[in-house]
């Protein structure tokens, strides 16, 4: 810089939502090919209703900000989604809706609070907020820890043989595990599910579930599994194991944080120093090399009650095998 020379304020102008939105578009069809649509909203509730409308409506170009919007354009917006598209509303709850003449996402959000608290709940009464442009549902930049995690699957055929069912749970466990140790947390108890087929033809499936305690919490896949073991054995007939399921899973519970559960100095525990540097080696090479390359024995890598999926997309950016082949004419 010279002497004497003088800077100057230079104030730039924010680029349009819009602007921005159609940038996210053009980047991810192009690092990934997958085309997209944005919604944007001063709520959640609003951006995913922007989001719906930008799928629907080709005028928007594939970016939608509500946000924009004069008050009188954005209920004209509203009024011509379904009550039952509205982000968290469904099938189900849009039919009680409909009883109450509340059709549109307009209506819904014009409604009366008193009438959505007594006639469905809370939740949705602060959809219909949402709706009017208040926040109720705060942004949150980081996802919160979860306070039980589920691993369950409907078999491809049914399974009388006890031994695959106890590859099944371990499969379940080994994953719900690795979640586990993903967010740093431990599980005190863990739940077997069993759902069987009904022995007579009309009738629901029978689930029965069995909570085992853990001596401590644990993230050790080892000790996790064997507590799975020991559900299922107190799931099954002691006199009959032929009985055809068609699903299993497993719950971890009582989850705390790592850092907050006190160490036992008397008890041998696979909690050790040793049994914490085997998970996160484990879970290091199957992050580089793929899930599935380290597991423990009684996890069947190509087991036969494994979920059918004939009608599954292609996985190219995972698998080798599946990748597109262009064959060049002549």
């Amino acid at each position: 810089m010279k002497n004497g020379e003088k800077i100057k304020n230079c104030f730039l102008l924010p680029e349009p939502a819009a602007v921005i939105g159609q940038r996210i578009r053009e980047r991810v069809l192009r690092w990934t090919g997958l085309p997209v649509c944005v919604g944007l909203g001063p709520t959640k509730t609003l951006a995913k209703l922007a989001n719906h409308l930008a799928k629907q409506d080709p005028r928007w170009n594939g970016v939608c900000d509500l946000q924009a919007l004069s008050e009188d354009e954005r209920e004209a917006q509203l009024a011509t989604v379904p009550a039952g598209d509205v982000w968290g509303v469904g099938s189900r709850l849009s039919r009680r809706l409909q009883a109450l003449g509340l059709e549109t996402a307009l209506d819904l959000s014009r409604a009366p609070q008193a009438l959505i608290r007594q006639q469905t709940s809370v939740v949705l009464a602060r959809t219909a907020l949402e709706l009017r442009g208040k926040v109720c549902l705060a942004l949150e930049e980081i996802a919160p820890a979860k306070q039980q995690i589920r691993c369950s699957r409907s078999f491809g055929v049914l399974v009388t043989e006890q031994a695959e069912l106890i590859e099944a749970l371990a499969q379940f466990t080994s994953r719900a595990a690795e979640k586990l140790r993903a967010q740093q947390t431990l599980a005190s108890a863990l739940g077997v599910e069993l759902t069987r087929r009904p022995q007579h033809p009309g009738l629901p499936p029978q689930t029965r579930c069995q909570v085992v305690a853990l001596p401590e919490p644990s993230a050790d896949t080892r000790m996790l599994v064997a507590a799975a073991r020991r559900g299922l054995q107190r799931l099954l007939p002691p006199a009959r194991t032929d009985q055809p399921y068609t699903k299993a899973g497993i719950i971890l519970l009582g989850l705390t944080p790592a850092s907050q559960v006190p160490s036992d100095l008397f008890a041998e525990s696979l909690e050790s120093a040793r049994g914490q540097a085997l998970m996160a080696t484990i879970d290091q090479i199957n992050q580089r090399f793929g899930r599935g390359t380290l597991t423990l024995g009684s996890v069947n890598p190509s087991p036969r009650w494994q979920r059918r999926e004939a009608h599954r997309s292609a996985r190219y950016t995972t698998r080798w095998d599946e990748l597109p082949v262009a064959v060049a004419d002549g």
